[in-house]
């Protein structure tokens, strides 16, 4: 009898595992047959995992559906407002005109005013309009006119950032000027607008938006990158942007102070950490958000582990040109077809951070339109004298399509 049991017993035990096994294969291949009759391919653990993953970012969680209601979630008031954001210019009065134009700002290419049906917006222009192209001080007034202008469109404002560039002439440092356009009378005259533009708060080194989800867009000339953010504990955005913004009004009241007591032009001193170049661009320290190479943000998120979303918020910067160009005829105007796809609006891994600089006085047209869903949308030109404009939304890249 106990031989009997012996030999019952594993075999019944087999039977069970046996039924188990094929129940569950049973619910798998079911399971399995509806995703494929409803059109969906069976997810992996890592797809669940970047899936998830994914909506945490900033990049994604600021988005909106098309239908959500815009009054069920506290924002800010600019969150009505679309973002358009201009790269360094450089002197180039036509090319920052076409894209003005192409932004639906102005309504015509050959005019720097508002639309007048255009909707309510903040335009961003991110510094580095001095130097090289020979319309600088045109660019400049289009931007005084505009900013002057704004609130009487539809309360829509202009912010516009100091850039190394801006740095270099009030710091009396003018070696890379238009040499035909750019006289030291109109240098010096401009030179001591931008002082008292800093003191107004009409020309600032940083600006702090909150959308949709508590998200923070910090727009800078060049970018905090994650070695300096660490020295500074990890402030928030609107604290950055605050200190910056204090240090540059601070320094050029003193700068302003000695102008007075000399009664003569007097090279501003902008010290302290903010302002000084890092090691990519020949400098001894840490490097500063208006020297920081884009090529600097970009390896930290790729060294970044996947797992590390704890990203405080997005950085939108210019200061770095798209390399677009023919290396052997730098003379040559940059094309995208040249860019290795990246284009010449480009972005971190996680759109940590994006560029915005195609390099305009190589030829490029493009900008950033944050709509008022949050999208990020690059818009660039296609060839030239008129080419196609062409919108690429980048949060799908990182984020997928927005679910309806």
């Amino acid at each position: 009898m106990l031989t009997k049991l012996a030999v019952l017993v594993p075999v019944v035990l087999i039977l069970c595992f046996a039924c188990t096994g094929m129940r569950a294969f049973r619910l798998d291949f079911w399971n399995n047959k509806k995703r494929r009759e409803e059109g969906q391919s069976q997810p992996n653990q890592q797809q669940q995992q970047q899936q998830q993953q994914s909506g945490q970012l900033p990049a994604c969680r600021m988005r909106r559906k098309q239908h959500e209601n815009k009054n069920a979630t506290c924002v800010d008031d600019n969150e009505d407002q679309k973002i358009i954001v201009i790269g360094d210019i450089h002197g180039e009065y036509n090319g920052f005109l076409e894209i003005l134009h192409a932004a639906n700002v102005t309504s015509a290419r050959d005019e720097c005013s508002w639309k007048h049906d255009a909707d309510s917006m903040l335009l961003v222009q991110v510094g580095d309009l001095v130097d090289r192209g020979p319309e600088a001080h045109e660019a400049w007034a289009c931007l005084d006119h505009l900013q002057e202008t704004a609130e009487d469109h539809k309360n829509s404002k202009v912010v516009r950032l100091v850039g190394n560039h801006e740095l270099w002439w009030l710091e009396g440092a003018f070696h890379m000027r238009n040499q035909v356009a750019d006289t030291s009378e109109k240098v010096f005259a401009l030179v001591a607008k931008m002082k008292q533009q800093i003191i107004n708060k009409s020309l600032v080194a940083a600006h702090t938006v909150t959308r949709s989800g508590g998200v923070d867009l910090l727009f800078v000339h060049a970018g905090y990158r994650p070695a300096f953010l660490a020295t500074k504990q990890n402030q928030s955005a609107a604290a950055l942007s605050e200190h910056i913004n204090s240090l540059l009004i601070e320094q050029t009241q003193q700068c302003l102070k000695m102008e007075s007591d000399t009664g003569r032009f007097v090279k501003c001193a902008y010290n302290g950490e903010e302002f000084e170049a890092g090691p990519e661009r020949g400098g001894k320290h840490i490097g500063g958000p208006i020297w920081t190479d884009f090529k600097v943000l970009e390896a930290a998120a790729v060294e970044a582990s996947s797992t590390t979303l704890n990203v405080p918020f997005i950085q939108i910067v210019g200061h770095t040109a798209a390399h677009c160009y023919d290396d052997n005829d730098h003379s040559l105007p940059a094309e995208i077809k040249h860019c290795d796809g990246e284009g010449f609006v480009r972005a971190t891994k996680r759109l940590e951070a994006v560029c915005v600089d195609g390099g305009m006085y190589m030829g490029t047209q493009s900008f950033l339109m944050i709509d008022t869903n949050n999208n990020m949308l690059a818009y660039e030109q296609h060839g030239f004298d008129g080419g196609e404009w062409i919108a690429r939304n980048m949060n799908e890249a990182v984020c997928g399509p927005l679910a309806l």
